[in-house]
């Protein structure tokens, strides 16, 4: 099965700024107030900043926050209001975030659930 990753605009603005590589609980706390509504992008496969997807997420003026999350699915699937649901609610479950890329006016960061309760020890 193909892994397929949604883009989701965050709603806020420089608050949800990282510092060195960190978000702040604010945009965790944004990241609840999302919709699929709020899907910028589907994509196959890892994450690719061309120009074109550049000019898609730069809005002069305005700081924007994005966060990626993905799953395995059914070739043909990956349109469904079933799938993005599914993206929808592994965002709003992860706990980390991990910087793919800062540009002057946003930023991208994959999300992930990390379990609290793991000892490597």
């Amino acid at each position: 099965m193909p892994h397929y990753k949604a883009l989701f605009r965050i709603p806020g603005d420089k608050e949800l700024e990282a510092h060195h590589g960190y978000v702040p609980d604010a945009f965790f706390t944004a990241a609840q107030n999302t919709t699929t509504n709020d899907i910028v992008l589907m994509y196959e496969g890892g994450f690719v900043l061309t120009s074109a997807l550049h000019e898609k997420l730069n809005i002069p003026e305005k700081f924007t926050s994005y966060a990626s999350v993905g799953a395995d699915t059914a070739e043909g699937t990956q349109d469904s209001e079933s799938f993005r649901n599914a993206l929808l609610m592994q965002l709003k479950q992860a706990n980390h975030a991990r910087p793919l890329e800062t540009h002057f006016h946003y930023q991208v960061f994959a999300m992930e659930y990390i379990d609290p309760s793991f000892d490597d020890d």
